[in-house]
């Protein structure tokens, strides 16, 4: 059974976030992403991988009508983590990123998938929703 354990000391997550390999593009220093969550999950898919979920929780009304930081927001994080990620791969690293948007009406999912070895295939409807309108 996959196993959670939370992974949100400031230190880390001010590490992660704010300094990302020197190749990346940068954003505008006015920028500014703080997640709501960041977690990691050792196992993987019921094989043992190294995997730190960045969750950002919003409100239902976001499903309805997405607001356009939020859909820029969205866009921004998965292109910064893709390029992570490929950048962790080149490196030989077992640690891959996944970034979700998550809202109340999925969060009994979002927790049971873990449980399930499901977590790196989730997306939320708000994930969902972003990626269609963005």
């Amino acid at each position: 059974m996959a196993q959670a354990r939370l992974w949100c000391t400031p230190t880390r997550v001010s590490a992660v976030l704010a300094r990302p390999p020197t190749a990346f593009p940068r954003r505008p220093a006015s920028a500014r992403f703080d997640p709501s969550y960041l977690f990691r999950n050792r196992i993987v898919c019921n094989k043992l991988g190294d995997r730190i979920y960045v969750v950002e929780i919003k409100g239902d009304e976001e499903l309805a009508e997405p607001s356009e930081e939020n859909i820029k927001k969205n866009e921004y994080a998965l292109a910064h983590f893709a390029r992570l990620n490929e950048h962790l791969a080149a490196e030989g690293s077992p640690v891959r990123y996944q970034f979700n948007f998550l809202s109340p009406k999925n969060f009994n999912a979002f927790f049971q998938a873990p449980r399930d070895g499901k977590l790196a295939w989730f997306r939320s409807e708000l994930d969902v929703r972003l990626g269609e309108v963005g």
